[in-house]
């Protein structure tokens, strides 16, 4: 098949201009990656909802998980337990960590043998 036998070609477009999926170029120099504009203004029932939470302590991933840890040896969960929900190879590892919670335990412990002596 030789060239003369195709159908004329269409004008080029390049896929950056017709793939929603990539970065386009607009006239006024902004950027984006297709599908909806993102807003010029914030939104001001966004703006309210999200000012709620200013004042509230960012709490992490990790915090959240040494916080986790931390209360249920606190309600008096077995140590074991503990280390098998964090995923510490060894109980030596999670009491290293959560020594801090040991004198909590040790009261609570002393206090629950004086009540069971009645004093």
């Amino acid at each position: 098949m030789d060239r003369g036998d195709l159908p004329p070609q269409a004008p080029a477009t390049t896929t950056r201009e017709t793939d929603p999926g990539r970065i386009r170029d607009h006239n006024d120099g902004s950027r984006h990656t297709g599908g909806i504009n993102p807003p010029t203004q914030p939104n001001p029932q966004q703006t309210r909802a999200t000012a709620k939470f200013d004042s509230l302590h960012r709490v992490t991933i990790k915090g959240l998980r040494h916080t986790h840890a931390t209360l249920l040896l606190e309600l008096g969960e077995h140590p074991k337990v503990v280390q098998e929900r964090l995923g510490h190879s060894t109980i030596t590892t999670t009491m290293n960590i959560y020594s801090h919670v040991t004198p909590t335990m040790q009261r609570s412990a002393v206090d629950r043998f004086a009540a069971h002596l009645g004093l």
